[in-house]
C-alpha cells in the first residue's frame, strides 16, 4: 500500500510540473464525459428507467386492433370497454380516462390548464394516492351522473394556492361548473401527460356508438398472469364482439401492450441511443488522441524506464505512477464533466420546444453520476492501456539501444490510434449528416397549407353557456366577426382541428358501392368557419368552397381533400356523388348520413417527424361547422399582404393574441386562450425530435472532427520533430523543400486514407442500423459521402501540410551544427 501511496504523490508531482499538459487533458475528456452523461440521463429517463408507478410491468394498454390492416390499432369504444370489463378475467383492476383540456375559474382568474377525466378506479390500478384529501369513490363516478368534484395536481396547488392545506373543500368552476376540490396528486404524478386537474368520467356506455373509438384504457394484470395470456383472453372477446355486432366491429378485435410501449415510441428509443452511442464514440476518440499523448510522453523516456527494469525494478512497479497519473486526470475530467454535463442537459431541454411526459423526466441523478464516474474509470484506463501495454511489451535491451526518440513500433502505434480517431469521425459525419438532411428534407416539404403569415391559437367551449350546439356556433359567427374587423387581419377561419394535429379517422363509404363490414376509407373529420381554409391557402381543385350560410346554418355539402375523393371514387368526378360514414343507417345519424361533396381542395399533411409514413398521407373532409360544432376551437388568422406567394408586414403574433381576447370578450365569454403562436412555430414544434436529435449528433460529430483533427496535427508535428535530423540530411545532400514536403504529406497520407475508408464503411453500417431515423434521406446519399469525405481530406490535408511546411523550411547547417 506504501508503495501505491509513493506512486500516487509521484504522479501528482508529475502533473504539477505540467499544468498546461494536465489541463488539456482533462478539457478534452470532461468535454467527452459531459456528453456521456447528458445523453445518459435521457437514455436512462426513455430507455432503461421503468414507469414511476407500482410494479409497472404488470400495466398494459388496451387496445382495438384491426388484424388486416397492421399498424398500432385505436383506443376502444365505451360499450366495448363496457363488455370488457364483465367478461374479463385476467385483469386485478382497470380503468378508462379521456384527456381534456379544462377551462378554470375559481373567482380569481380564468386560466386553461391540462387534465383528465378518469374512472374512480383509475388511481388504484396506478397504485397511486393523493398527498392530501381523498381519491374519487365509486359513488363519485356514476355512469352520466359523475361527481362536481375535482383532484389537483401538485403544481398547480403550490402555483395557484400557495400549497394551503385549506384548499381541501374549495369550490372552483370546472367548465363552467362548480367542483369542490377534494383531493391533491403527489407532485411526481400528472397522468397521463401533464395533467394537473382530474374530475370523474361518469361514462355511460349506452349513450356511445360502438364504432366510436376513442377511450383510452390502462389495466393491472393478476399477479403471474402473462401479457401472451392477456392477449389471447382479450382476442377471444373481441371475436365475440365481432360475432355479436357485426356491423361495426367486422374485422376489429382487442388486444394489449405494455403501457410503456404506448409512451415510448420506437423511433425515440433508437434516436436517444443512436445520440448516446454517437456520444460513446466521441469519447472513445478523446481516448485515442489522449492515448497518443501519453504514448508520446513515454518514448522520451523510454530508455530511462528499461534502465529501471534492469536495475531490478519491476515492470508493473516502474509504469504504475503513469497508471495513476492517467487515472487522476480521468478523476478530475469526470467531475468537471458532471457539471459540463449538468450544462449541457440543461441546454438540450432548452431546445425542446415541448415538455417531455413527466414520466420521463431526464435528470442527473446518482444513476447518471455512478455511469459519469464508471465511464471516467474506464476512459483513465483506456487512456494509458496502449502506451503501457506497448512498454510492457518492449525488452529492456532495445529500449537502451535505441536513441531514446521513440521506436518505430510506438510511431505505427499512434498513427493506428489517429487513424482510428478518423474513422470513428468520418462515421459519425456521415450519421450526421443523413439525419439533418433528412430533417431538412421535412421542413421544406409542402403540407398543402400556408404556414408564414399565419397565427393560431385554440380554445374550448364548455360548460352551460355552450352545451347547445346553437350556442356554440353563435359565439363563433361573433368571434369571427370581431377578430375580421381588426386592424392588421386578412382573413381569419376556424376549425375543429389544427392542420399541424393528428386526428381520430372517421370510414366512410359512397352511394352506390356499400363498404365491407370494417372496412372504408379513413379520413380526418374536420368542422369549419369563416375563411379557413382560404386563410391556410389550401388550395382548391373542383367544385366550390363552403358558404357562410352553409357554416352558419348547417347543409348536407362537405369539401374533401383530393387524396380522399381518389380513394372513394378513383374512376370519376367527385363534386356531385355522395358519401357517408361506415355505419351510418339513417341520414343525419351522428352528423355523418349522406353528404354531397360540393368542392374537392388540396391533400393537408400533419408535418411528419423521424418516420415517414408515406403509405398513409393526410386526407381530410370538412364539414360545416353547424353540422359538426365540436367544443374544441382552433382559430387562425392571416395577417400581412400576400403576394408572390409570400406574405409580407406580418402582425406578430403578440398582437393578435390581443385581437383574440378582445373578440372573445366581445363574443361575451370568458374563454381562457391557449398560447397564440405562428404556424409555422406550431409546425416546427411538432418536428422538435428530428432537429433535436440531428442538433445532437452534428455537435458530437464536430467536436470529434477537431479532436481528430488536432490528433492528426499533433502526430505529425511530432514526427517532424523526432526526424529533423534525417530530414536536415536530405535538405543537406540536395533535396528540395518541396520534396521534404511531400515526404512529410506522405507519412500522413496513409493514415487519413485509411481512417477514412474504414469510417465510410462503420457509416454505412450505422445508417442501415438506424435507418428508420433518416426519413428521405437515402443511407447510401452519394453527394453526403461525398462531402464527408472532402471535409475530412481537406482538414487532415491542412493538419499535415503545417507542420510539413515547417520541416521544409529547416535550416540544415544550423541544425546539423546543434546535433
Amino acid at each position: 500500500m506504501d508503495g501505491w501511496w509513493q506512486d500516487a504523490k509521484l504522479a501528482l508531482r508529475t502533473l504539477r510540473r505540467r499544468p498546461v499538459w494536465a489541463f488539456s487533458i482533462v478539457a478534452v475528456l470532461s468535454i467527452g464525459l459531459a456528453g456521456n452523461a447528458a445523453m445518459f440521463a435521457a437514455f436512462d429517463a426513455w430507455v432503461i428507467r421503468p414507469l414511476d408507478l407500482e410494479s409497472p410491468q404488470e400495466l398494459v394498454d388496451l387496445r382495438s386492433v384491426q388484424p388486416r390492416l397492421g399498424g398500432d390499432g385505436e383506443a376502444l369504444s365505451a360499450p366495448d370497454w363496457w363488455d370488457v370489463v364483465r367478461r374479463q378475467s385476467l385483469f386485478r383492476s382497470a380503468a378508462a380516462y379521456s384527456r381534456a383540456t379544462f377551462n378554470l375559474d375559481d373567482e380569481v382568474e380564468v386560466s386553461r390548464a391540462e387534465g383528465a377525466r378518469i374512472e374512480w378506479s383509475l388511481l388504484p390500478t396506478l397504485g397511486i394516492h393523493p398527498v392530501l384529501g381523498r381519491p374519487f369513490e365509486e359513488r363519485d363516478d356514476l355512469p352520466g351522473r359523475p361527481a362536481p368534484v375535482a383532484l389537483i395536481g401538485d403544481r398547480l396547488w403550490r402555483e395557484r394556492y400557495g400549497a394551503d392545506p385549506a384548499v381541501l373543500g374549495r369550490v372552483i368552476r370546472i367548465d363552467g361548473v362548480a367542483h369542490q376540490i377534494v383531493g391533491v396528486m403527489p407532485p411526481d404524478f400528472e397522468f397521463p401527460e401533464w395533467a394537473q386537474v382530474w374530475t370523474p368520467l361518469g361514462l355511460d356506455a349506452d349513450a356511445s356508438a360502438r364504432d366510436r373509438r376513442w377511450l383510452p384504457v390502462v389495466a393491472r394484470l393478476e399477479p403471474g398472469v402473462s401479457l401472451a395470456a392477456a392477449r389471447a383472453e382479450l382476442e377471444q372477446i373481441g371475436d365475440e364482439l365481432a360475432a355479436e355486432h357485426p356491423l361495426t366491429n367486422t374485422g376489429w378485435t382487442l388486444s394489449a401492450r405494455p403501457l410503456r410501449e404506448v409512451w415510448v415510441p420506437d423511433v425515440i428509443e433508437v434516436a436517444i441511443t443512436a445520440s448516446l452511442g454517437s456520444a460513446v464514440l466521441v469519447l472513445l476518440v478523446i481516448c485515442a488522441n489522449v492515448g497518443s499523448l501519453f504514448l508520446a510522453d513515454l518514448e522520451p523516456r523510454s530508455r530511462e524506464l528499461a534502465l529501471r527494469v534492469a536495475l531490478g525494478a519491476g515492470r508493473v512497479r516502474t509504469l504504475r505512477p503513469f497508471l495513476l497519473q492517467s487515472i487522476l486526470l480521468a478523476a478530475v475530467g469526470g467531475a468537471a464533466g458532471c457539471v459540463l454535463g449538468a450544462v449541457w442537459l440543461n441546454g438540450m431541454l432548452g431546445r425542446v420546444p415541448v415538455d417531455p411526459p413527466y414520466l420521463f423526466a431526464m435528470r442527473l441523478d446518482a444513476r447518471t453520476l455512478a455511469f459519469t464516474a464508471a465511464s471516467a474509470l474506464l476512459a483513465g484506463l483506456a487512456c494509458a492501456a496502449v502506451p503501457l501495454t506497448r512498454r510492457r511489451s518492449e525488452s529492456p535491451a532495445s529500449a537502451l539501444r535505441s536513441s531514446g526518440a521513440g521506436a518505430p513500433g510506438s510511431a505505427r502505434l499512434r498513427a493506428l490510434l489517429v487513424a482510428g480517431e478518423l474513422a470513428l469521425t468520418t462515421a459519425l459525419l456521415i450519421g450526421a449528416l443523413l439525419m439533418t438532411r433528412s430533417f431538412l428534407e421535412q421542413r421544406t416539404e409542402d403540407p398543402g397549407y400556408r404556414r408564414i403569415g399565419v397565427v393560431t391559437a385554440e380554445l374550448s367551449l364548455a360548460g352551460p353557456d355552450h352545451e347547445d350546439a346553437q350556442q356554440r356556433v353563435r359565439f363563433v359567427e361573433r368571434l369571427l366577426d370581431g377578430v375580421g374587423k381588426a386592424a392588421g387581419v386578412r382573413s381569419a377561419g376556424l376549425a375543429t382541428l389544427r392542420p399541424a394535429d393528428g386526428c381520430l379517422r372517421e370510414r366512410f363509404e359512397v352511394e352506390g358501392a356499400p363498404a365491407e363490414r370494417g372496412e372504408g376509407v379513413g379520413a380526418c373529420v374536420v368542422g369549419v368557419a369563416g375563411d379557413y381554409l382560404e386563410t391556410l391557402g389550401v388550395p382548391p381543385v373542383a367544385g366550390r368552397l363552403l358558404t357562410a350560410a352553409e357554416w352558419r346554418e348547417g347543409g348536407d355539402g362537405v369539401v374533401i381533400s383530393s387524396g380522399l375523393a381518389e380513394r372513394l371514387w378513383p374512376d370519376g368526378a367527385a363534386v356531385g356523388r355522395r358519401l357517408r360514414r361506415v355505419g351510418a343507417s339513417t341520414p343525419g345519424d351522428d352528423g355523418f348520413g349522406w353528404r354531397r361533396v360540393v368542392g374537392v381542395v388540396g391533400d393537408v399533411s400533419a408535418p411528419r417527424d423521424m418516420v415517414v409514413d408515406a403509405a398513409n398521407p393526410g386526407v381530410q373532409l370538412y364539414l360545416p361547422y353547424a353540422e359538426h360544432a365540436g367544443r374544441r376551437l382552433a382559430v387562425v388568422i392571416g395577417t400581412g399582404v400576400p403576394g408572390n406567394g409570400v406574405v409580407g408586414n406580418a402582425a406578430p403574433p403578440g398582437e393578435i393574441a390581443d385581437v383574440l381576447r378582445a373578440a372573445v370578450r366581445r363574443a361575451g365569454a370568458s374563454v381562457p386562450l391557449g398560447e397564440v403562436i405562428s404556424l409555422e412555430r406550431s409546425v416546427a414544434n411538432a418536428q422538435w425530435v428530428s432537429r433535436f436529435f440531428s442538433e445532437q449528433l452534428v455537435l458530437y460529430a464536430a467536436a470529434a472532427l477537431t479532436i481528430a483533427v488536432f490528433g492528426l496535427y499533433g502526430l505529425i508535428s511530432d514526427s517532424v520533430t523526432r526526424s529533423r535530423f534525417e530530414l536536415a540530411m536530405r535538405l543537406a545532400l540536395g533535396a528540395r523543400r518541396h520534396q521534404v514536403l511531400a515526404l512529410v504529406a506522405r507519412r500522413g497520407a496513409w493514415m487519413v486514407g485509411g481512417g477514412i475508408a474504414t469510417g465510410v464503411v462503420l457509416g454505412l453500417a450505422m445508417s442501415r442500423m438506424g435507418g428508420a431515423m433518416f426519413g428521405g434521406a437515402s443511407l447510401t446519399d452519394l453527394p453526403i459521402y461525398v462531402l464527408v469525405v472532402a471535409v475530412l481530406a481537406l482538414a487532415a490535408a491542412l493538419a499535415t501540410w503545417l507542420p510539413a511546411r515547417r520541416a521544409a523550411r529547416l535550416d540544415p547547417a544550423r541544425l546539423l551544427r546543434s546535433e
